[in-house]
This record gives C-alpha cells, structure tokens and sequence, in this order.
C-alpha cells in the first residue's frame, strides 16, 4: 500500500498536481507511523523527505505564479514540524526553520512585508537557538533582502555580512573534502556571489561608495575563478561593477533591489527579484 501511495505521489508530481502528491505521501506516512512506529528510521526518512517536498514544490508554484497551492503546501509543512507531530523527528527543528523561511519568501512574493519578516526572524531564533539548521545563509540573505525593503539597510549589511562568513567557510570546507566542481561547491558559490551583490546594493544605498566597488571585485573574482566567464551570474556582477564604478563618478542613485536567495533545494538565481 505504501508503494501504491508513493507511485500516485510521482504521478500526480509529474502533472503538477503538487497539492495532491503531497497528500498521497501523506498517506504512506499515516501507514509507516502505525506498520514501524514513530522512531523507527523509514518512518522519519519518509517524514523529512515529505517537507523537503512541499517546499520545493511551493517554489515551483511561487515560480509558476500559483500562489494559492504555494501556500497550501507550505501550511503543510509547517504542520508536519510542529514538535507534538513527530516528537522524535531529528531534523524536526532544520526543516521547520526551512519551512518559514519559505513563508518568508512567499508572503513577500506577495506583497505582504510585515508577515514576511515575522516568518523570516521566527526561522532566524531558530537558527540561534539550535545552531543546526540547513542553508543558514539563505534565511539571512532572505531577512537581508526584507529589511533592505524597509530602509534598514545597515541591518541588512550586518546580516550579509554573517552569511559570507558561512558561505566562505562552506565553501571551503566543500574543497578541502574534495568537492571542487561539485553541484554542492556551485550551489555555494551562486549563494555567495548573490550575498556579495546584495551587500554592493546595500552599501551604494548607505553612500559608501568605494566599499560597494570593492565588494563587486571580490564577487566578479570569485565568479569568474569559480563558475566560469559565460556564467550569467558572472555576467551580472560584471554590470554591478561597471554601474558602481560610473557611480562612484557622477555620485548617482544607488541601484533599486537586490536578489533573493530562493527557498531551500533551490539555487539563487540572478533572475528578477520578486520571489525572496
């Protein structure tokens, strides 16, 4: 049975009935919880893979402009973490501050700011208290980008400043394990050149100029060393730095926004940033 509900999930994914695949998987939950119990480890693999789910397929969904189900999942999620749910969940607390993370980027997505911050600092306590969560950087790159949207920009510029210090450290570690190349080292560097250019943003707005041309070098020396000429986030910060250098000439308006860094399992992307 638990089969059955696993293959009408991937049928129902493969359609993009998101909603209803994470309902099917549901139900092989319900059956793993009663045939194994609640800490036995097929039980809780099932458990952690089912939220990593729906917040992926929510991304696809804010992607597609399908809010309503983007929600919908979300709320999902944010169910299955709750600590009376799955009390012997070890990735329990990681995933829930994942899970409003996501929030975070689909309430701004959607206008709705105050709520978005509420999301995004809820999974900013958790990444203090517990010191275990996954992709810290993105959640203060995604708190960064919002309070840059309130006008609190030095705020934003202490927030991407803690998440360059982990991504250089991830980053590093990624190599001396043997990563370079990997999918796990280009994942990393995109999320670190998408800080760098949102601190060049931040620092044009705050009138430091010089700082904000520095910051562009740094993050076009590590795009073309790490992900090559014709990427296009080389390309981007490329423009960043020729647009901060005739800044720092004529004193111009700093530039309007800066890039989200996307939901968990998703690369940051130098796309348009309306979904962070």
């Amino acid at each position: 049975a638990i089969d059955r509900f696993e293959e009408e999930s991937r049928t129902s994914e493969a359609q993009r009935s998101f909603v209803m695949a994470a309902e099917c998987l549901e139900q092989g939950i319900v059956l793993r919880r009663k045939f194994f119990g609640d800490t036995h480890g097929d039980f809780l693999g099932a458990l952690a893979a089912y939220v990593a789910l729906c917040n992926r397929w929510a991304v696809q969904c804010m992607h597609a402009s399908q809010y309503t189900m983007a929600l919908e999942l979300l709320k999902k999620a944010e169910r299955m973490t709750e600590a009376d749910n799955a009390p012997n969940f070890p990735r329990r607390v990681s995933l829930r501050a994942a899970t409003f993370n996501s929030l975070g980027c689909y309430y701004r997505s959607r206008g709705k700011l105050n709520a978005a911050l509420q999301f995004v600092e809820k999974a900013i306590k958790i990444q203090q208290r517990f010191k275990d969560t996954e992709n810290p950087s993105r959640i203060l790159i995604n708190y960064a980008v919002l309070l840059s949207t309130m006008s609190r920009h030095k705020e934003a510029v202490e927030h991407l400043e803690g998440a360059i210090a982990i991504l250089n450290d991830q980053e590093r570690q990624i190599s001396c394990d043997g990563g370079d190349g990997s999918r796990a080292q280009q994942d990393c560097v995109c999320a670190l050149i998408v800080a760098h250019f949102n601190m060049w943003i931040e620092l044009s707005r705050l009138g430091r100029r010089v700082a904000s041309v520095d910051c562009a070098i740094r993050a076009l020396n590590i795009a073309r060393m790490k992900l090559g000429a014709a990427h296009s986030l080389t390309n981007r910060m490329e423009d960043a730095l020729v647009v901060s250098r005739e800044e720092l000439a004529r004193n111009a308006p700093p530039p309007r926004s800066g890039l989200p860094a996307l939901a968990n399992d998703a690369r940051p992307r130098s796309a348009e940033p309306e979904e962070g």
